[in-house]
């Protein structure tokens, strides 16, 4: 059980940051948070957006002793990355017992890759074979988050119920493509792509009963229900899909459980029960 620890300050508070880079290759990143509490409510907002980019270049020699031969590998790769995140909350305290809070987090990223290469192989009859590739990819993440959660003191003596509800739905996907050429005109060029689809719905209920000399009884409910849809297509040189290199995956999992535990400190002795 985890329990976030809230702002207290009152009225407007906020916070702007910005970061750039410069190289070869552009990256920046900006971060925005804003918090208004009036005391009874509170309202607050965190928003970051950037661009990640990477370059990298190799050249590889290798000498075979054994064999006198010899090998030469070029590889260029390069990627970028744009990825937005945005989270927003509402806390409402009802009185000193009662409190109920909402949150919303939302994030994407997309990235690009290129990634070509280049192999010369020299052997023991002075010829050369030579190979080259390229691969380009593209990839994207979403995600939704949808939280609930209210709190209610029964009374002074540390009794409590605590109800929460929660939503995620995930979305990512990758698509790359490969096309690889031997020096004699054989080819080989394909592609797959895996999106893959996720969907959570999860709520629980928790009673908190203490006693004197630091024992504890607590009990709760808790359901989920999951959804899952994997896909991987392997499509051939004629665009065709190849199914017998390919998979479609779909999951439900539906979890209900009761949960008790009881907890006693005397000292430096400590007890515990669960069921």
């Amino acid at each position: 059980n985890i329990k976030l620890k809230k702002r207290r300050n009152l009225g407007l508070t906020g916070h702007l940051s910005s970061a750039y880079n410069m190289g070869q290759l552009f990256r920046h990143n900006q971060n925005i948070y804003l918090n208004q509490n009036t005391g009874k409510r509170n309202f607050y907002a965190i928003g970051s957006w950037g661009r990640d980019a990477n370059l990298n270049t190799e050249t590889i020699q290798r000498n075979f002793l054994s064999n006198n031969s010899n090998a030469i590998i070029y590889s260029d790769h390069t990627y970028h990355t744009n990825s937005m995140t945005g989270q927003a909350g509402f806390d409402w305290t009802f009185s000193k017992k009662t409190s109920l809070g909402l949150m919303a987090h939302l994030q994407h990223q997309a990235s690009n890759s290129n990634n070509e290469f280049n192999t010369g192989y020299t052997n023991t009859n002075n010829t050369i074979d030579q190979y080259k590739g390229l691969m380009k990819g593209t990839g994207l993440f979403d995600r939704q988050n949808l939280n609930a959660n209210l709190v209610h003191k029964i009374d002074d003596s540390g009794k409590e119920l605590i109800a929460d509800l929660n939503f995620i739905n995930h979305k990512s996907g990758a698509y790359q493509s490969f096309d690889n050429t031997y020096i004699q005109n054989e080819k080989d060029l394909f592609s797959y792509q895996s999106p893959s689809h996720f969907k959570i719905v999860y709520g629980k209920i928790d009673y908190v009963l203490p006693f004197k000399n630091k024992t504890l009884f607590e009990t709760g409910i808790k359901s989920s229900f999951v959804r899952n849809d994997l896909l991987s297509e392997h499509i051939d040189i004629n665009q065709k899909i190849n199914y017998l290199k390919s998979n479609h995956y779909l999951f439900d999992e539906n979890i209900h459980s009761v949960y008790l535990n009881f907890r006693a400190q005397k000292k430096r002795l400590g007890a515990q029960l669960g069921l």
